[in-house]
């Protein structure tokens, strides 16, 4: 781990969204190799992106922020009854790792507003970590 990346998380246990944050800095810096190609960069606003995080297969997608902040949480705390509630109730749902089009209609620095492009959830729109959004 790099300096700057310490001093991120350091700066991260102050703020309100410190577990969202210290969840998309680790997963940036565990799965930074696993991108299926070099030249994948993070969607900004206005973009086409494909939704890839790990190639395990599924991404969740929150249905509004709230719900993408309680992901977060219950997947630090390995929370599987909160996770269960999350998809049951409809605030999370699937789409396909690596293949699901997007289009990102809002970022902020920890998370990307998308609507799926292609799937069988296409035209919905949800909440993923930023760097889940990766410009094609």
């Amino acid at each position: 781990m790099t300096c700057q990346m310490i001093y991120s998380l350091k700066k991260l246990r102050k703020t309100p969204l410190s577990v969202l944050g210290l969840l998309l800095l680790l997963s940036v810096v565990s799965s930074s190799n696993s991108c299926s190609t070099s030249n994948d960069s993070i969607a900004s606003q206005g973009d086409k992106a494909v939704l890839y995080s790990s190639g395990s297969g599924k991404i969740w997608v929150a249905v509004d922020e709230k719900s993408l902040d309680e992901y977060s949480e219950a997947a630090l705390a390995k929370d599987k009854i909160g996770f269960q509630q999350l998809v049951t109730s409809g605030r999370l749902y699937s789409v396909d790792d690596g293949t699901t089009e997007a289009l990102v209609l809002k970022t902020t620095f920890t998370r990307s507003k998308v609507r799926i492009m292609s799937g069988p959830h296409k035209g919905r729109v949800g909440w993923v970590p930023r760097e889940w959004a990766v410009e094609r």
